[in-house]
């Protein structure tokens, strides 16, 4: 914590740990299990992780820490104090001399995958849903989702979609997402293809990435 909170102290408890009749606590105990090195000394990313829940499962590990982080020092920060009445109204009179200098504006940058479900369907395909963020003025870009095998070894052959569709905000066109203007955030959802996987899914990851090199913009 910073200098400005008080000294403090404190257990994160979860699964077991937070009593047999906590919510869940059979399901946080084998997903918090599933997450940890053999060295027990954190919780992360893990073959058994991606194996068992989804690749994307450990952010869900990130967002259990930002949480927690954020209460604590919700409940130990120090009160911010409030200037003093007169010198906020001087300060408000003052203006900084010289030309103003208008502010630079660049494009939007590209959109991101802010969260990806998979799970592998009866016939060894990957079936994923992807939430993606769209910042600001950035409804503009198309990009294109592509599919990579996370294999222990080697570069990440990519595989081809038997289906690509559009869920929410966006349309697909041509294998690039399309979205809805003023949207800032689409969802997409795709199956890939079993004849080009060069192994067979239960024995890799997945890696999906948003292609969006010089002229995937419109």
């Amino acid at each position: 914590m910073t200098v400005v909170t008080n000294p403090v102290h404190a257990v994160l408890l979860a699964g077991h740990a937070a009593g047999e009749d906590a919510p869940l606590a059979d399901e946080a105990e084998a997903f918090l299990r599933a997450s940890e090195p053999p060295e027990h000394d954190k919780w992360g990313q893990t073959e058994e992780l991606r194996m068992l829940y989804s690749p994307s499962a450990y952010r869900r590990i990130t967002a259990l820490t930002t949480r927690t982080n954020k209460a604590v020092r919700d409940l130990v920060a120090l009160p911010v104090k409030k200037r003093n009445g007169g010198s906020e109204r001087l300060r408000k009179r003052l203006a900084v001399g010289g030309r103003k200098v208008a502010r630079s504006t660049t494009a939007a940058g590209p959109p991101t995958l802010e969260e990806l479900d998979a799970q592998i369907d009866g016939d060894g395909a990957w079936c994923v849903t992807a939430e993606v963020r769209i910042p600001a003025g950035g409804d503009s870009w198309r990009p294109a989702p592509v599919a990579k095998l996370d294999v222990r070894s080697g570069p990440r052959p990519v595989v081809a979609w038997s289906e690509l569709v559009a869920v929410h905000n966006c349309e697909v066109v041509d294998g690039a997402i399309h979205f809805t203007p003023g949207a800032r955030n689409a969802t997409f959802r795709g199956t890939t293809d079993v004849a080009t996987h060069p192994v067979r899914a239960i024995f890799s990851g997945l890696v999906v990435e948003l292609r969006t090199d010089k002229g995937a913009q419109a």
